[in-house]
């Protein structure tokens, strides 16, 4: 809804700074994610019909990004995320299943962020940092750690170089 309020002010652009649960067991908590593509199992995307397929992040702004978290020398993982907005129903098979296909991450937003981007012709890309852990046996939690604060710290710094 934000995205879209600002879309009619003429805001092209978009970077975003957000959470996510890792699904991948070197995805520790504090740890830097670059979202590329998500996997969308959120309602607000079947609103954005796309002719393309599915939605991902600007190239170009993910690349300023990754070029920007490699010069500051913070190490982070680019790639595929799990958006749902049903956080209690990331089930022990879920998490295994897009686990083994690579998927790095569960959040709430990645993907709706990347459609409504997409179906309006704006630039989207976003960081987003390890708060919790989601392991098959087990659900590690991080929101109050200093590892996470750390993160969110060296991915807003990384957001400010790249706005200026």
């Amino acid at each position: 809804a934000i995205m879209e309020l600002l879309c009619l002010q003429g805001v092209k652009v978009f970077l975003s700074l957000g959470s996510c649960g890792s699904i991948q067991e070197d995805l520790a908590i504090g740890n830097i994610v670059l979202p590329l593509t998500a996997l969308s199992e959120e309602g607000t995307s079947d609103h954005y019909p796309l002719k393309d397929g599915p939605a991902s992040a600007d190239p170009e702004l993910t690349d300023y990004l990754a070029r920007s978290l490699a010069e500051e020398g913070l190490n982070f993982r680019a790639g595929r995320i799990w958006t749902t907005d049903a956080p209690f129903r990331e089930t022990r098979e879920k998490i295994q299943s897009y686990a083994s296909q690579g998927i790095l991450a569960v959040d709430m937003e990645a993907s709706a962020l990347m459609t409504v981007a997409a179906f309006r012709d704006l630039s989207f890309a976003g960081l987003m940092v390890v708060s919790d852990e989601l392991r098959p046996e087990k659900h590690i939690f991080g929101f109050n750690s200093p590892e996470l604060t750390e993160g969110l710290t060296n991915a807003a710094k990384t957001i400010m170089k790249v706005l200026q």
